[in-house]
């Protein structure tokens, strides 16, 4: 199971479904551990984050990993979009990433990217792409201290992409087809964000933080220039872009509620609703942004397509623990399979000893017709004794040999850096299918050169077609089939 954790200036927020409801733990952060989105004080930051574990899992499974879709709330994430006209395949990959590097507002070295599609535009022939930027050296550090804290991390993302995923799948009133500002007030700050198309395609954030200044509190004449600055710049910006008039403003507050509803009211002349949601459970707004990076959590993997904000390293690393698990399952079903065959092969032994005593006290009758039928029938059950003998022999055998070639597969994809996403084996006269990523060409080719050597390995194949090479690595597909080798 995947929940979603907000990292906020002021708290951590963890939310969770169980099958039932969402279960919510959170933990409030003394003040100066995170500052402005920055980690200032990463010891206390790690041991906040041992206390929020605990909280989950309780004391006795401190070694167990919670995976966990990041939500940094206070981190300057910056966003843009973009057009480029219909492509497909390759060539889409190319233009996007191609573009992503000349938008970036950082050194495109020092930042992680990502980006997704916004809305496919038929009237004007063109796609319009959501690109996302982080500083890689505050993720990665982020990143680090939850590893140390036993948090996995599947996927690092902004709030206003958490907000933005929960109001499109859980908003009360939600219309696809409307053109909205959604605004958040809570404890990191003011944050503004522009929905078209049900998609998030803008995104202005300004913390609490930078409002203040050089002040030691923000006043209510500062909070209120900072609501009327922000708020006009954001829709100036709306205007400059799109045509389509604004419907209104949904308004997510954890205070002063009252206070920017006037203000609005004073300044704009636009509608304004409450964020409210459409569920049976009640959430209050300080849950937002944890909630909707839960929803990104109950997406499959193989499904999910939204922008993250991750590391490579990262990355491999969650894909060697689904590797492990799974190597892990195997480890505890080989000997729970044993022991019920053991079990019912005793059964059938002390069956088939009752039968021989019978046998012995009646072995002068055996002439007779009845008698011969009784011998025939015991023959039978001899002769299904030994097939499942034989089969229990063949379910031992090919367990062995699938174990040892998936930890085969995980030591070859931990020396060469290549991720494994995806195993598919259907059965033993099947080809056994590998999907994941590497950091570069060479990488995947290593990995595949040490399969080759592998000889419980034959019929390799890396088709061209299914290698797709970006600045950020290379996604592939490969298939090999098993070959008869002893277990070693």
């Amino acid at each position: 199971m995947i929940g979603g954790l907000e990292i906020a200036d002021t708290a951590l927020r963890f939310v969770v479904w169980d099958g039932k409801t969402f279960q919510m733990t959170g933990l409030k952060l003394l003040p100066g551990v995170v500052v402005g989105g920055q980690l200032k004080d990463k010891e206390r930051f790690i041991a906040a984050l041992k206390m929020l574990h605990a909280q989950i899992l309780g004391e006795k499974k401190h070694r167990t990993k919670i995976n966990a879709i990041i939500s940094l709330s206070s981190i300057g994430v910056y966003t843009q979009v973009f057009t480029l006209p219909f492509i497909e395949g390759e060539s889409l990959e190319k233009a996007v990433q191609l573009n992503i590097q000349m938008i970036s507002p950082l050194d495109f070295s020092e930042a992680y990217s990502g980006w997704q599609f916004a809305n496919k535009d038929e009237d004007k022939v063109r796609l319009e792409i959501l690109s996302a930027f982080a500083n890689k050296g505050v993720v990665d550090e982020f990143s680090g201290a939850l590893h140390v804290a036993g948090f996995l991390v599947v996927a690092v993302e902004s709030r206003a992409l958490s907000l933005s995923r929960l109001l499109k799948e859980a908003g009360a009133g939600f219309d696809p087809t409307r053109s909205e500002v959604v605004m958040s007030v809570d404890g990191s700050g003011l944050d503004f964000l522009i929905i078209r198309h049900g998609q998030l395609h803008f995104d202005y954030f300004n913390s609490w933080h930078d409002i203040q200044g050089e002040s030691k509190e923000i006043s209510p004449d500062a909070f209120r220039a900072a609501v009327i600055r922000n708020l006009h710049q954001v829709l100036n910006f709306y205007n400059s872009h799109w045509q389509e008039p604004l419907d209104e403003i949904i308004l997510a507050t954890t205070g002063f509620h009252d206070e920017v509803v006037k203000i609005i009211q004073e300044n704009f002349s636009i509608k304004i609703r409450d964020f409210e949601l459409n569920t049976s459970q009640t959430v209050a707004p300080d849950w937002f942004v944890a909630l909707g990076s839960a929803v990104r959590g109950l997406i499959p993997r193989r499904s999910d397509k939204e922008i993250s904000l991750l590391g490579v390293d990262a990355q491999e690393e969650f894909g060697r623990e689904q590797v492990l698990g799974f190597l892990r399952f195997w480890q505890v079903l080989m000997p729970a399979a044993a022991a019920i065959f053991m079990i019912a092969f005793a059964g059938v032994y002390f069956s088939l000893s009752n039968i021989d005593e019978n046998l012995e006290a009646d072995v002068a009758s055996v002439n007779r017709g009845e008698q011969a039928q009784e011998m025939r029938g015991i023959e039978s059950q001899i002769s299904e004794f030994n097939r499942a003998v034989t089969l229990l022999s063949s379910v031992e055998k090919a367990a062995t040999l699938k174990t040892i070639l998936l930890q085969k597969i995980s030591d070859f994809s931990g020396r060469t850096g290549v991720m494994i996403s995806r195993i598919y084996y259907q059965s033993a006269n099947s080809p056994i299918m590998i999907s994941g990523s590497a950091r570069s060409p060479d990488d995947l080719l290593a990995f595949k050169k040490l399969l080759e050597g592998e000889p419980t390995v034959k019929n390799i194949e890396l088709p061209p077609s299914s290698v797709q090479v970006s600045p950020q690595g290379a996604v592939f597909s490969m298939s090999f089939s098993e070959a008869q080798a002893s277990p070693r």
